[in-house]
Formats: structure tokens, sequence, C-alpha cells
């Protein structure tokens, strides 16, 4: 099957009539074999074909045909209607290879369709992006389903109404059953340009559909691509799209916005997360060597939650997602590409209690640390240099911190001993918890009030004063 994809002008720049245009085609379907019978005529003026009783097969599709088409050689007025059953292996075999396995349907239902109006407009106003097809054209179809799989998990049985009107095609379901929820969409296919867009307004197209491990590994993985490869995996998940534009031959250069809400999913240790713990724990081991070692194993936990995503140039971008394993919590944001390659970066936080009794690590209180992840969703890749260049720096405040106090140690017995020498009681002199001199606090205390005075004294002798 092919359609025209190209409109043409006359050598003035004014768009051709119909039936003066060569029109350029575009391969979009193709069958190998069609059998077409019953009642055909064509006009004497052969500008009109009649249909009666027609019915067309192939592997693909089976289709009847009763109406007529006038105006061949101009606009083809149609007034046309039928009834039409998908061949549904056919179909998905054309659909794996074109969308990658996105959905396939079966079933054996027989549904109706309508055309109606000029496929062609007489004359072209619009610009040459503009699709040839007539905004006059009207058409309504709908197409019923027994099962199905989306992204290889089960669908159940519905329905979807097509209408198009004014060269915008309005597809609706009525909810799709999947996983303990349902999947609403209510897409529209613009046919205005010379490629067609599949458009859809902020909507709610996932509603609380419970998570196994399928699922999480098929859904999710790329938004939380800890999820991948799990085995196991509870809770439920929403997802409320804000806008989409897909080029419906090329869906993956779509751009897409939405949020994704969690609902205290637990999910199994994937090769990803078993990374992250380790590391976690390797930072949490040199901030508190005391700390206990548990089994990297067990479930991470993602608390309620609304995670903003966006689809952009074949990647997925997320923000700030928390992740809980026990008493270790981290945070990811950044990429996944369709090609499931990695560019993101993990915020570990530092918890209360690994610096609790520390004073020289109080710095660290409320801090986290950023390791960059890269490589694939299933050969994750963590920059451990982060780990390595904090524990330097570490190290390097830990041995300055016990300088620093060795030196405030040694003003201390020093600015002790003067004191006793110059009559001042103990309790006046400074020590590491007294508050420092400041704009708000600006008295010196009375130690370096003593010596002041002392060095004026003498300086004033030595002058004879």
């Amino acid at each position: 099957m092919e359609v025209a994809n190209q409109p043409q002008t006359a050598p003035n720049g004014q768009f051709l009539p119909a039936g003066q245009i060569r029109r350029q085609w575009q391969e979009v379907w193709q069958d190998s074999k069609v059998d077409l019978m019953g009642d055909i005529s064509l006009a004497a003026d052969f500008n009109a074909l009649g249909f009666q009783n027609v019915k067309l097969e192939s592997a693909s599709l089976y289709a009847t045909l009763d109406g007529a088409i006038h105006d061949l050689s101009n606009t083809m007025q149609a007034d046309l209607a039928g009834t039409w059953q998908p061949g549904w292996d056919k179909i998905n075999q054309a659909f794996q290879a074109s969308f990658n396995g996105l959905f396939e349907l079966s079933g054996n239902k027989v549904d109706r369709y309508a055309i109606q109006g000029p496929f062609f407009d007489l004359t072209k106003t619009m610009s040459e992006q503009s699709s040839q097809l007539s905004s006059n054209l009207q058409a309504t179809a709908n197409l019923n389903w027994d099962t199905g799989k989306l992204l290889g998990i089960p669908v159940g049985a519905s329905k979807l109404d097509f209408v198009l009107q004014q060269k915008i095609a309005d597809l609706r379901t009525n909810g799709i059953p999947f996983s303990k929820g349902s999947i609403q969409l209510n897409p529209k296919i613009d046919l205005r340009g010379e490629q067609p867009i599949i458009r859809m307004t902020p909507t709610r197209v996932i509603d609380n559909v419970a998570l196994d491990s399928e699922t999480a590994h098929q859904w999710l993985s790329y938004i939380a691509p800890m999820m991948a490869d799990t085995t196991s995996a509870e809770g439920n998940f929403t997802v409320d799209i804000g806008s989409a534009e897909i080029p419906a031959f090329n869906p993956l250069d779509m751009d897409l916005s939405g949020t994704i809400h969690l609902s205290d999913l637990q999910v199994g240790a994937s090769p990803m997360t078993r990374q992250l713990i380790g590391t976690i724990k390797q930072l949490r081991s040199l901030i508190k060597p005391t700390s206990h070692e548990s089994n990297t194993t067990d479930w991470i936990r993602m608390s309620s939650q609304s995670v903003p995503f966006v689809v952009k140039d074949q990647r997925i971008y997320h923000e700030a997602m928390t992740i809980q394993h026990k008493d270790l919590v981290f945070q990811t944001k950044g990429s996944v590409g369709f090609d499931q390659s990695l560019d993101m970066i993990a915020d570990i936080q530092i918890a209360d209690d690994w610096i609790e009794g520390r004073p020289l690590l109080a710095g660290l209180r409320g801090r986290s640390i950023s390791i960059p992840v890269r490589g694939t969703v299933s050969q994750p890749f963590l920059d451990k240099n982060v780990i390595k260049h904090f524990s330097e720096n570490l190290l390097n405040k830990a041995t300055g911190g016990l300088l620093n106090e060795k030196i405030q140690r040694e003003r201390d017995k020093l600015f002790g001993k003067i004191g006793e020498e110059l009559g001042i009681p103990t309790v006046n002199q400074p020590s590491i918890n007294n508050t420092p001199n400041s704009p708000s606090n600006p008295a010196q205390n009375p130690i370096e009030e003593k010596l002041q005075g002392e060095l004026i004294k003498g300086i004033g002798n030595l002058f004879g004063k």
C-alpha cells in the first residue's frame, strides 16, 4: 500500500488541481497477495467507481465494501461503508519489525467502518509542508480485540473507536484491563503535516497497575533502572502524561513529558542495586568502621513519591527518585537511553548515625556524595574514583582536625601559664569552647587586654614616659 506525500505546484507557484498532480508515493504497507471479489462498475466517463458486495481478502485484512467513489480524476469523492477484520498474525509481525514488539493484539470480531467526503481538495492553498488529504474527508471505525500484550505484559479485551475530521484522527479506548489496573489511551493523530504525528494532552494513561518482576523490568527499567532484571517486585504505580508528540512512522523520536506516581514499591536486588548498596556500605565503613554489614540481596524500598520524567532524543530523563535499603538512603537522577545506556548520578546521603560521636566529621551532617553511573542497564558501571577522592579528603580533614586540636590545646596551656603570671582567674581564660570575638561580641578576653596594657606600659617606659 502506498500513499501520496508531496503536493506539486505550477510554474507560477499555485498549487495544481488534484487531477493535474503527478503524485509521489511512499510505501507504508505491503501484502504479497490481495483477492478482490464482487461487483465493481466503472462509469462511462471513467470518472466514477461503484462497489456492491465487494470482498477484499489478504494476509493482513478481510473487508467488505459497498458504495462509490466519484470524481476520480480530481477529488475522489467517497461514499463507502462496510466491515473489516484485521489479520492479526500479519499485523503483529509487521509491528514487531517496526515498533520493536511494542504491542500485539488478537481477536476474531468483525467491526464496521464508513468513509465519506473527498480524499483530496480540488485546489491547494496550504504550504508544501501540508498533506494532500482533504480536510473535508470524514471516517469512522471501531476495533475490538480479545487479548493482547503491551511491552510483553498481557492486556485484556477492549475496544478502540476511531473518528477522522478536519485531518485529525481521534482514537479512544474505554479502559484496557492491565495487571489489576487499567490503561487509558486517547491519542489524536494529526494528519495536517507532511508526516502523521501522534499527540496527547494531559491525561492519566496508566492507573494503579500492580507491579511484578516482569512489569518492573519491561515498564519501569527505563525510569528506574535498578528495577531491571529484578526477580521480585511488589507495589503499584500510576502514570500521568503531560504532553506527547510522537512521529507515527518513527515513534522512537518522540517528545513526551509526564509523572510517574509510585505507591510504596518493594523490589528485589538487581545488578545496579547490588553495586549501589555495596558502594554505600564501602562509604559507610570509611566514615563508621564499626557499622554492621548486612545481606546486599535484600529488598529495596521506594516510598510513595511522584517522579517527573521527560522523553527526548531517544532517552528518558527522570528527576530525583528516592530509594531505601534498610538504613541506607540514596537518590538517582539522569537518563536511560532506548539503547539501555546509562547517564545517571546516584546521590548517597550521609546518615546522622554514621558521624554520631565523631565531632571532627560534624561538617558532613546533611551532606551527600554524588557517584556517576554509566554503562548499560544490565551492566552498570559506578565511578569508584569518587569514593577514593572522598576517603582522601576525609583523611585530610581528620588529620587536619587532629592537628588543629593539638595546637589549640597547646595554646590553652600557654594562655593558662600567662594568665597565672598576670593574676587572671582560670575561669576567665580562653578555651576552645569560648565564643570568639565578633562584631556582635567585640570585647577582648582579659588576658589579651592585660597583655596589651603591659605592652603599652613597656613601650612608654622605653621612651621615658
